[in-house]
C-alpha cells in the first residue's frame, strides 16, 4: 500500500492485504502532444484497469492524466483502496505511433 507499481498492458499487480489486483487492461486514448512538435494544446492519456478482490472482478476503472474533462480522474477508487495513475510511458514523438505492448504505466494503491 502506498508505494508505486509498473504495469504493461495484460500485467497485474497484488496492491493490498486484502488481495485486491489490477491488471492494464489497455491505452484507450492517448492525444498527448508530442515532445517535437508545437501544439494548441497538452493532450491527455487515459488508460483502462480492471480491479479483482479474491478472484472476483470489482470492475473496469478509466484513469486519464492531462483530463480535459471534469468526467476524467488518474484516480479511481474501490473498497477504501484509491488507486492513482501515476505517469504513462514513453511520451509520443512525432512521427511514430506507440504499440500497445511499448507502454509502461506508473500507478500507486493507497
Amino acid at each position: 500500500m502506498g508505494e508505486h507499481f509498473y504495469l504493461v498492458v495484460g500485467q497485474t499487480a497484488v496492491v493490498s492485504a486484502e488481495q485486491v489486483t489490477i491488471t492494464l487492461k489497455a491505452i484507450t486514448e492517448d492525444s498527448r502532444c508530442p515532445t517535437n512538435v508545437q501544439c494548441i494544446h497538452a493532450g491527455w492519456v487515459t488508460v483502462e484497469v480492471s480491479v479483482q478482490k479474491d478472484g472476483e472482478s470489482s470492475g473496469d476503472f478509466e484513469l486519464t492524466l492531462g483530463a480535459a474533462l471534469e468526467s476524467q480522474s488518474p484516480e479511481a477508487s474501490f473498497e477504501g483502496l484509491v488507486i492513482r495513475l501515476l505517469e504513462v510511458n514513453p511520451y509520443p514523438q512525432d512521427p511514430g505511433a506507440i504499440e500497445q505492448g511499448d507502454y509502461v504505466v506508473r500507478l500507486v494503491g493507497e
